[in-house]
């Protein structure tokens, strides 16, 4: 049984001893793994080898490629194990989803047309080469995503040191830009993979022009917490009726920053009749446990569990909660299929479950992402 629970640092070592094991054609294997093919074509094509050799190329397009696959590969799915044995298997009969718009207030929209424009500035700006180029690219780019996930983690991006600051060649400024920014396998990320990213891309030393001019950015990011966000407003309103409507609520976010802020204000809204805790990268594995089993213990205090994808896998939570909420949209499409199988799947009592998205309509990233990415995912 090798399983991901032995680390992401060790997948490669263990696809190497189960391609070991598949090398003796004498030896008979049975491989099982709950995720196919989770929209990676190298990883899928990498697992059809250690069925038969050649199956890594075959040609699934066509009807001849298919039915060679077919002799090997036996997949079930939720409706063929619904009832098994004579028994009925608890699995929830529906996932009811809905996608909830808002717009950014006065305020918000005028921060972060003004920081696109620095944004265009500093990418197309050819000091210090291609290398410091590419370092503002992606310092850049990170600020953009703080800035359409929160104020808060808008703010502590401004103000952090870039990861890829030092880094001696392109490629490595692209790698260190990409595990702090995108949504990577976790044995890809150099860092927690919930930590917000820097977007402090000055070699300078003390308070430079440019670093000013973030700090500014900051302050007016600070100001905009709570009334003016229309983001946090709405993610109020959509948790209230999932409440009302019975069921308890698992809002993901993308950064620490930001599930705490969300956390923090969740309470104030809700008041002393719902619990509400924050369950991030900051906690090792066995805290995380701990708190949302303190979170579910009070039976007189329906729970609401603000979490970062550091609990999107391992984690079973259909017992207590029955809704995902997609505060931040995640730049990776399995991340979000991964988060709603937190509570749709086996021993999930609820007949439906429930999954909401939010996303801006005029913040210029979440359109792109759910048509690029998240749509052509589904499709």
């Amino acid at each position: 049984c090798v399983t991901d629970g032995t680390g992401g640092r060790s997948r490669m070592l263990r696809h190497e001893l189960v391609r070991g094991l598949a090398k003796d054609p004498g030896r008979h294997l049975i491989l099982v793994t709950a995720t196919p093919h989770s929209g990676k074509e190298e990883g899928f094509r990498n697992l059809l080898a250690l069925l038969s050799p050649g199956l890594e190329s075959v040609d699934l397009e066509s009807v001849q490629g298919r039915e060679r696959l077919a002799r090997y590969f036996v997949q079930r799915r939720r409706a063929d194990i619904r009832s098994y044995l004579d028994e009925s298997t608890p699995f929830p009969e529906d996932r009811m989803t809905q996608e909830r718009t808002y717009s950014l207030s006065s305020g918000y929209k005028e921060l972060f047309d003004d920081v696109l424009q620095y944004a265009r500035e500093t990418v197309r700006d050819p000091e210090g080469g291609q290398l410091r180029q590419r370092v503002r690219y992606w310092s850049a780019l990170a600020l953009l995503r703080a800035l359409a996930s929160s104020p808060r983690a808008a703010a502590a991006t401004l103000r952090t040191r870039a990861a890829n600051l030092d880094a001696q060649d392109v490629a490595e400024a692209d790698r260190l830009g990409r595990s702090a920014v995108l949504d990577l396998p976790d044995e890809e990320t150099t860092e927690s993979a919930d930590a917000t990213p820097g977007a402090d891309g000055d070699i300078g030393e003390g308070d430079t022009a440019h670093r000013k001019r973030l700090k500014r950015f900051a302050s007016r990011a600070t100001s905009l917490e709570g009334p003016a966000d229309t983001k946090l407003a709405l993610l109020a309103d959509v948790v209230t009726e999932l409440l009302l409507d019975g069921y308890n609520p698992v809002v993901f976010c993308r950064f620490i920053d930001t599930a705490e802020y969300v956390a923090e204000h969740l309470t104030q809204r809700l008041g002393p009749a719902y619990a509400v805790a924050a369950v991030t990268g900051v906690l090792p594995p066995e805290e995380r446990e701990a708190r949302i089993r303190e979170l579910t213990a009070d039976e007189a205090r329906r729970p609401v569990l603000v979490a970062t994808d550091c609990l999107s896998e391992g984690v079973n939570l259909q017992e207590h909660f029955q809704a995902v909420v997609h505060y931040d949209l995640a730049w990776n499409p399995t991340r979000h299929e991964q988060r709603e199988g937190r509570v749709d799947r086996f021993g999930q009592r609820a007949s439906v479950v429930r999954a909401v998205t939010l996303y801006g309509t005029d913040n210029g990233i979440d359109g792109i992402v759910l048509d690029v990415l998240l749509r052509k995912h589904e499709q």
